[in-house]
């Protein structure tokens, strides 16, 4: 049953009236309200927004257009039965209006649509009629659901307080998506690529350390992650050691036999061959940072002495007879779980808690795979200059591709995928799976789900050109099954085999195409392709790639 009254004025009200029964009163207090005198309103340099509506009752829709065409927005209505899952916070939807059922009802439905805006990156605004008679309970439920903030439209003064809460919020995401964009533009410069969450989360943690100036920071992941990019952003965006050095040693390059003088320094004589002073790594580092690339491979006696150095602050070079004072920042990196080292006694512990105070987990490529098409065009962009006659676009099927993969070698492995595809590439057309180098394919796993992508119109019927009606088919088989004595297998290999094929010649030979046509993994066609002895791509992208 739909809400009598709830219109803009007194003749909406009546049509209401006259011909729709409610179960609740009519809400006379909104009769004759939209008043032009006293709105909100966005000022005329704002740009205007677009609020999402979910309502069960329709004859709300003209009050509540006009309520926000009052406030320089315009209004989305979401059908009840809509599929809420795919509804996104944009750059200009940011907020949803939510109304709630009938009072002392459980609306679980409408309490469901609200986390699920809410989850989807909205500020929700719910509403109902005289809530302020319903049970404490049944109004938290909407604000645990999410909403910022339940409104009564009983009230006389609903109309003002929907505008006012509408005109901040807009202001409020705007204000938000202004400060992530200017992130966004930093992040980038700094070279960090992505779009994921966990990219963004990390960085926007980078800015926050990068402030700490003289605690150290120790940054986890996996190999390719990143972590030295991480490292050279924080010493970047260190308001105080930015005009100084970064110093990077590879812990685990270190000459055992020399290590004390890289690291330390050494006085001219010292020992034999020392013919001049040498400054050191920990000194170089004065004033700036010093990253330490997979501590976990530092040497037993050489933790014992950064220990040392992080304690006192003071370094000893090789043949001095006094400590220098240093004041650095130490950043370090590993892949390495130092914990459980710890744990095994691999890594001394109070070195441990003295460099884990600050920590930076990087999360590994498998886990952010919006952030696979930013990086490959950001790797296309870094080697235009190399190959100026290559593509410069990259092509949706490529980026699934890579979706299928298990990445280990990460980032620094997707940059040599994408390089290269370049090499192999000739001709200015985007990048696609054909291009995808051969081992690579290898690396699929059989039993990768392959995402249910919709398929190409041209694609959706691979034999839509035969002519035959089933019976004629099956006739022509079953003459080529007795000619060749063939086995119930051997004919099911031939028709897997011709169908394969038709589907290749109808995706232009485009393996991750087919695959998604037929519902199988990428690696599954490529085996199929090599047992059959078809081929797959046309004649001249197999000499390119030969």
């Amino acid at each position: 049953m739909e809400e009598k009254g709830f219109c803009t004025d007194h003749q909406c009200a009546k049509r209401a009236s006259n011909t729709e029964i409610g179960d609740l009163d009519v809400d006379q207090s909104l009769n004759g309200t939209l008043t032009r005198g006293g709105r909100n309103s966005l000022p005329s340099e704002e740009a205007r927004g677009t609020v999402v509506v979910w309502d069960r009752h329709r004859s709300h829709k003209e009050f509540l257009d006009s309520t926000l065409s009052e406030c320089r927005l315009t209004s989305v209505w979401i059908n009840c039965g809509a599929n809420l899952s795919e509804t996104k916070a944009s750059t200009t939807c940011g907020i949803a209006i939510v109304a709630l059922g009938h009072h002392l009802a459980e609306d679980s439905l409408a309490f469901k649509v609200i986390s699920t805006l809410k989850s989807a990156g909205f500020f929700v605004i719910a509403y109902g009629h005289q809530i302020q008679t319903w049970p404490l309970g049944m109004r938290g439920k909407a604000l645990i659901s999410g909403a910022v903030c339940i409104l009564d439209s009983a009230e006389a003064e609903f109309v003002k307080k929907l505008q006012h809460k509408l005109v901040a919020l807009h202001r409020q995401r705007a204000h938000e998506l202004a400060n992530i964009n200017r992130t966004k533009a930093v992040m980038y410069s700094l070279g960090i690529i992505g779009e994921s969450v966990a990219t963004f989360s990390l960085f926007e943690r980078v800015l926050r350390i990068a402030l700490l100036s003289d605690l150290p920071v120790l940054i986890t992941g996996e190999s390719g992650t990143g972590k030295e990019l991480v490292a050279q952003a924080i010493h970047r965006l260190d308001p105080k050691r930015c005009h100084s050095s970064l110093i990077p040693i590879n812990c685990s390059a270190i000459s055992a036999a020399l290590a004390e003088s890289e690291l330390f320094g050494h006085k001219k004589g010292a020992f034999t061959g020392a013919d001049r002073e040498r400054k050191g790594l920990f000194p170089s580092a004065h004033g700036g940072v010093l990253f330490l690339d997979e501590i976990g491979e530092l040497r037993s006696d050489l933790q014992a002495k950064l220990l040392r150095v992080l304690q006192e602050h003071t370094v000893l070079s090789v043949g001095a007879d006094r400590e220098t004072p240093t004041n650095f920042r130490i950043i370090a990196a590993t892949n390495r779980d130092l914990g459980e080292m710890v744990r095994h006694n691999e890594f001394r512990a109070d070195l441990f808690h003295r460099l884990n105070v600050l920590t930076l987990p990087v999360s590994p490529l498998r886990e952010r795979k919006e952030d696979l098409r930013p990086l490959v065009e950001s790797f296309l962009s870094k080697y235009r200059t190399v190959m100026p006659d290559g593509p410069s676009s990259v092509g949706q099927d490529f980026i699934e591709t890579l979706m299928l993969l298990e990445l280990p070698g990460n980032v620094r492995q997707l940059e040599n995928i994408v390089l290269r595809a370049l090499v192999n590439k000739v001709g200015t057309e985007p990048l696609d799976s054909d291009d995808i180098p051969l081992d690579i394919w290898k690396e699929l796993p059989e039993d990768s789900a392959v995402n249910p992508f919709t398929v190409a119109p041209e694609t959706e019927s691979a034999t839509s050109h035969a002519q035959l009606e089933p019976e004629q088919f099956f006739q022509m088989l079953f003459r080529k099954m007795e000619a060749n004595a063939w086995t119930l297998r051997q004919t099911i290999d031939y028709c897997e085999k011709h169908f394969l094929e038709e589907v290749l010649r109808q995706t232009h030979g485009n393996q991750s195409r087919a695959a998604r046509l037929l519902g199988i993994t990428v690696r599954s066609i490529y085996s199929k392709v090599k047992e059959y002895h078809l081929e797959s791509k046309p004649r001249d992208a197999l000499r390119r790639k030969q």
